[in-house]
């Protein structure tokens, strides 16, 4: 199964790591003439995805606890960019939301196009 291959969850790690290197993420720092279009964020499941990064990863809860902290703190950030702009979360979800759970996409389609 395609979801349960270490290779797999070694990549989701080495994003998280990307996305908290400055020079990977400098350009995004500069909101200045960011477009205020509408922004929806879908978060995976915090509780959810700490126990897969442990059992995939084969790291720590600490460790886990840390990578899913740093994410949810660029999400929050993210947020920031556009005053349209919501955060919904897939709590029985980890990195394959669109697999897992269709009602928050479903919603998060909705409030886009509310927006538009």
């Amino acid at each position: 199964d395609e979801l349960t291959k270490v290779e797999l969850h070694d990549s989701a790690l080495e994003e998280y790591r990307l996305a908290h290197e400055e020079k990977e993420i400098c350009q995004l720092k500069e909101r200045g003439n960011f477009p205020q279009i509408p922004i929806v964020l879908i978060t995976h499941g915090s509780e959810f995805e700490i126990k897969e990064i442990m059992e995939f990863g084969q790291t720590t809860k600490e460790f886990a606890e840390k990578v899913e902290e740093l994410w949810q703190s660029l999400m929050q950030e993210y947020l920031t960019f556009s005053e349209k702009s919501i955060l919904l979360r897939a709590d029985n979800s980890g990195h394959y939301i669109h697999l897992s759970d269709f009602e928050v996409i479903m919603k998060a389609l909705q409030v886009g196009e509310s927006w538009t």
